[in-house]
């Protein structure tokens, strides 16, 4: 690790703010400007290749292998299926939200007009600030600083995951979103049941006041409404994501929206 002294800190916030942050996260940064790059989210610059998306990208790769390797090397007699289920959840996005929570990255971070101030941040948004400083750390230190950074960082989550093998709970997470921000609560409707009465497939939407979301499909129905929830969540995260960026840059494009054509957020 690098000198890391205020007296070449090209930042644009205080050296001491820098620094406990630092001291939060575990990794001291040769390069400083990497840290406040993976920390200024795309709503905050309308410059091109001056956001934190490049970063995200690496660092969502970087993420994806430490936590499989882990996983792999930590439980030598699972199944692939059993491996696979619980990295997804590891690095879902509601995981990695509560991990930039813990870490409290949004005290740096370079957020646009129209992002909350005052008010938690989107998941989606989280998430990907913490993917960003995932990448930052390894281009600054390669893939051993990246590794015991995820690995220190994500190690109760590891642990509480691999234990009860839990999926998040996304239609407590989509109530919880849509109490606090549209005063009204989800419910679900059945859109189609197909096959014999031995293996039903179950489609099923979130339906919030009006509107109804994209169907989910699930062997039972408790599991395709936490689909149906999850999709909803994406969605929604994608338009709060779409809706900051235009407050701020008045144009109503936003560089995350969803490449695939499905609402969801990267």
């Amino acid at each position: 690790m690098g000198d890391t002294s205020p007296a070449v800190l090209p930042l644009k916030v205080s050296a001491t703010a820098v620094f406990r942050l630092q001291d939060l996260i575990g990794y001291a940064f040769s390069d400083p400007a990497l840290l406040e790059r993976s920390l200024t989210h795309p709503s905050y610059t309308v410059e091109d290749d001056s956001d934190n998306e490049r970063m995200e990208f690496l660092g969502d790769s970087v993420l994806n292998l430490c936590i499989g390797q882990a996983l792999y090397e930590r439980f030598p007699r699972w199944s692939e299926g059993r491996l696979t289920q619980v990295k997804s959840v590891l690095v879902s996005t509601i995981t990695l939200a509560r991990v930039a929570e813990t870490l409290m990255l949004r005290r740096l971070a370079k957020l646009g007009k129209g992002l909350p101030s005052d008010e938690p941040l989107p998941p989606s948004v989280n998430a990907n600030l913490f993917e960003a400083v995932c990448g930052a750390v390894f281009l600054d230190g390669g893939m051993e600083s990246a590794r015991s950074f995820i690995l220190r960082v994500m190690d109760d989550e590891i642990r509480t995951i691999s234990r009860d093998g839990h999926e998040p709970n996304y239609k407590s997470a989509l109530q919880q979103l849509t109490q606090r921000d549209l005063g009204q609560t989800p419910h679900y409707r059945v859109v189609s049941t197909t096959g014999p009465d031995h293996g039903k497939t179950f489609e099923i939407s979130a339906v919030i006041g009006a509107r109804s979301f994209p169907a989910g499909k699930g062997r039972s129905k408790k599991e395709a409404e936490q689909n149906a929830a999850k999709l909803a969540l994406e969605v929604l995260a994608s338009e709060e994501c779409v809706r900051a960026c235009s407050q701020y840059n008045g144009n109503g494009s936003c560089k995350h929206r969803a490449q695939n054509g499905n609402g969801s957020t990267h």
